[in-house]
């Protein structure tokens, strides 16, 4: 097990993977960005909004589900 984290240490640090994963980063920042300009977000502002944000998200899911059997 030790050269298995010894491994994933060295691609941590490696900075080819460094440089990937910032502009992964930096893309899915401009992704949020663009949501958020073209109004493509919610608003949560109390413990009724996040429960009726999971809520919706348990129903789509489920009829995902029933479509999909």
């Amino acid at each position: 097990m030790k050269h298995r984290t010894d491994l994933l240490v060295q691609i941590a640090e490696d900075k080819a993977v460094q440089k990937e994963q910032l502009a992964r980063l930096r893309a899915l920042l401009d992704e949020g960005d663009r949501d958020l300009a073209e109004g493509r977000c919610i608003e949560i502002n109390s413990k009724a909004d996040l429960r009726a944000l999971f809520d919706d998200i348990k129903r789509r899911g489920r009829a995902r589900l029933k479509r999909s059997a």
